[in-house]
């Protein structure tokens, strides 16, 4: 039975100190089309208008769900609850009074199927958060209101979908680093987000080798640019991912096919949107809570998932080769000398040796 892999990330993985997170939904691909038309169907039954495909950057904006509501409205005409609808029109004027310019932009991305102008999204943000009139306070908090049962609805249809399934369990995978750009030391990449997702095909294939599923698995990530030796900056293509799967430890028994790096959301944008929304959340968690099982307990909550991260030696606290090639030793049981550790960083000689007995 096949199994999907669907990937997406979070952050800026060109900055060393910035806090990055790759995150995989894992299921059988009829499990995540189930999966994806229950979201829609649960989304227009909260409001024939709200905006789809979402995206998780976007839909956390007020001014975001804001344009994009209004724009369903211009193509479908007035539906759902009146009362968001007179709260949008308000927020709206306010808004154009205010930063024109920006909202033309926000408007224009959203009719454009754009990606809108991040600067100007954050300038229109920062106004209805601080310098808004009061007489749009209740309309904010109507928008607001909304926004919070948006995704609560998104997490209870993921429960109920996981639920009904019980014996045909979707993961959540998640990769990010022990210590902020230690991804950078990975000898399976130069390039911070393929050292990543590397570890994240290994850790979604330990997860079916445990199940005891043989596959097939197909990797799907979305479309991104990437920095290889010998290569200009360019976009990732299914040789890459080729050449990345040739690279990982995978079980022998399990065949694993690299899809097309497409972009964001792909044809299952219900399924696309969680992946999205797991690795927005898994970086939000990592940043401001650290450890793994509040991690895994705020991605319960959050997105209705179970994370689940394989076999504890696929981390990036192994991404300094060294660490790694230890690791790997031990577990192969060639009881390798402590001394290979040396002179490596405290948290990857300690995590070393504790992950060469597990």
């Amino acid at each position: 039975m096949a199994w999907l892999l669907l990937i997406d990330e979070s952050g800026n993985f060109r900055l060393p100190g910035e806090t990055v997170t790759v995150a995989g939904v894992l299921g059988r691909s009829e499990d995540l089309n189930r999966l994806d038309r229950a979201l829609f169907e649960e989304l227009r039954a909260l409001d024939p208008l709200c905006p789809w495909p979402l995206h998780t950057a976007h839909a956390n904006k007020l001014s975001w769900l804001a344009v994009a509501r209004e724009h369903q409205v211009r193509k479908r005409g007035p539906q759902g609850p009146p009362r968001l609808g007179m709260a949008v029109t308000a927020i709206l004027n306010g808004m154009e009074r205010a930063l024109p310019e920006e909202t033309r932009d926000l408007r224009g991305s959203i009719g454009r199927r754009r990606s809108p102008t991040w600067e100007a999204m954050m300038r229109l943000e920062r106004w209805l958060s601080r310098e808004a009139p009061p007489a749009l306070d209740l309309s904010l908090n109507t928008l607001r209101d909304w926004q919070a049962d948006l995704f609560g609805r998104v997490t209870d249809t993921v429960r109920h979908q996981v639920a009904k399934k019980a014996r045909r369990p979707i993961w959540a995978i998640v990769s990010s680093e022990s210590h902020t750009g230690n991804a950078m030391e990975s000898p399976l990449s130069a390039d911070r987000y393929l050292a990543l997702l590397a570890v994240l095909i290994e850790r979604a294939a330990d997860v079916l080798a445990r199940a005891g599923s043989h596959g097939p698995l197909s990797v799907r990530p979305y479309g991104r640019h990437v920095s290889l030796p010998g290569e200009t900056e360019g976009p990732f293509t299914q040789r890459h991912l080729l050449g990345l799967l040739a690279r990982t430890e995978l079980p022998s028994t399990l065949k694993v096919e690299a899809g097309h790096p497409g972009r964001y959301p792909g044809p299952t944008p219900g399924a696309g949107f969680l992946s999205d929304l797991l690795a927005h959340q898994s970086r939000f968690a990592l940043r401001h809570h650290g450890g793994l099982s509040r991690l895994h307990q705020l991605l319960r909550v959050r997105t209705g998932l179970k994370a689940w991260s394989g076999d504890p030696a696929r981390s990036h606290c192994a991404a300094h080769y060294r660490a790694r090639e230890y690791i790997l030793a031990a577990r192969a049981g060639e009881a390798p000398p402590l001394a290979n550790l040396e002179g490596i960083a405290p948290w990857a000689r300690s995590q070393a040796e504790q992950w060469s007995h597990a």
